[in-house]
This record gives structure tokens, sequence and C-alpha cells, in this order.
């Protein structure tokens, strides 16, 4: 899974970029807003940046996984669990 998101997100004073919000479209929803909450890891390798982070969606706590391409400058959902 591959879904392009839109992204908000800063970057740390040691240089690492924290999502704070991102925007994806779901199927009979349109765009739906997810208030990252919690920052559980990074990986990161030669073509960009994972981000596995938590938060609330339909009232049920998820794991995402996010990555950021350094090539295009894009952020992407890989993982949904």
């Amino acid at each position: 899974m591959l879904i392009p998101v839109k992204m908000l997100c800063v970057v740390s004073t040691d240089g690492r970029l924290e999502p704070v919000r991102f925007k994806l479209w779901v199927e009979d929803e349109g765009n739906v807003t997810i208030h990252v909450d919690r920052i559980m890891g990074y990986r990161a390798d030669a073509l960009g940046i994972n981000v596995i982070c938590g938060a609330v969606l339909r009232d049920m706590r998820r794991r995402f996984t996010l990555r950021y391409n350094l090539k295009d400058h894009a952020w992407k959902l890989v993982d949904m669990v």
C-alpha cells in the first residue's frame, strides 16, 4: 500500500521530521484528517525515512507507517494496523 497523503509536519531541534497530522482520501468519506498523537520510531535508508506513529481513527487506536521519499519530497502511507 502506497497512498499519497497531504502532510503537516514539524522539524524537531535535532532535525527529525515529526508528523503532526495528515489527510488521505477514503472512499465514501472523502478527505479524512488524522492527528498523530505518538511517534514510535524512525527507520531511514538511502531513499527515504519511515516514521511509525500512532493515532486514533474512528474511535480505534491505529499504528501508521508513513514514508517520506527524499527524491520526490513526498509523503505516502505505507501501512495501517
